[in-house]
C-alpha cells in the first residue's frame, strides 16, 4: 500500500512516514481503506503542525513551512491533501477504493495499518520532514496495508488494484498493465 498511497497521497511534499481522521489507538484500526487513506491524512498534518517548531525552511528550499504542508492550519492541511488527491485520482476515489476493496481487488490489513502507523507516529519530526540527514526507517507493514490483486492485464478500476507495483490500471482498457 505505502508506496502506493505515497504517490497517490502525498504528491504534496508529505512521504508516508504518515497517519489520520478516525481510526487508530484503542478504537482500533479503521474498517474501511478509506477511512485509513482519510486518517492518514489528518495524522500526518496533526504531527507536521505537532513538529513545527522543528521545521527548518533553509531545508526545503526556504517554503514556508504553511506552504510545505499545503494549509495555515490543521484542517486546511487535510483539506489541501484531501482535494488534492480527489483532484488527481478523481472526485469518487474513495469510494472506487473501498469498492476494490469489496470486490477483492485489493487486499485491505488493517493489522498492518496499526503497525505502520504506530512507527510513523514514533518518528522525530527530523525524519517527518527529511531534514538534518534524518531518514524513514518503516517497518515492512507500511508495504502491505493494501496490497493490488489484479494481475498484469486482468479487469481493475484503479490502479491500486493491480498486483504489480509497476503496473497501472489503464483508462481506456480498465486493464492492469
Amino acid at each position: 500500500m505505502i508506496h502506493r498511497i505515497h504517490s497517490a497521497m502525498f504528491l504534496a511534499s508529505f512521504t508516508l512516514a504518515i497517519a489520520g481522521c478516525g481510526g487508530g489507538g484503542s478504537s482500533g484500526p479503521p474498517a474501511k481503506l478509506s477511512e485509513a487513506l482519510l486518517d492518514t491524512i489528518r495524522r500526518h498534518c496533526q504531527k507536521s503542525f505537532d513538529c513545527k517548531s522543528s521545521y527548518v525552511s533553509s531545508m526545503h528550499n526556504n517554503r514556508s513551512f504553511e506552504d510545505y504542508v499545503s494549509g495555515s492550519t490543521v484542517d486546511a492541511c487535510v483539506n489541501s491533501v484531501k482535494t488534492l488527491v480527489l483532484t488527481f485520482r478523481g472526485q469518487d476515489y474513495f469510494t472506487k477504493i473501498d469498492a476494490s476493496v469489496t470486490a477483492l481487488r485489493i487486499d485491505y490489513n488493517p493489522d498492518d495499518y496499526e503497525t505502520c502507523l504506530a512507527a510513523v507516529e514514533a518518528e522525530t519530526c527530523d525524519q517527518l520532514f527529511h531534514q538534518n540527514g534524518a531518514t524513514e526507517s518503516l517497518p515492512p507493514a507500511c508495504d502491505t496495508i493494501e496490497v493490488g490483486q489484479v494481475p498484469t492485464a486482468g479487469a481493475c478500476t484503479l490502479g491500486e488494484d493491480c498486483a504489480i507495483a509497476d503496473d497501472s490500471c489503464d483508462a481506456t482498457t480498465n486493464t492492469c498493465g
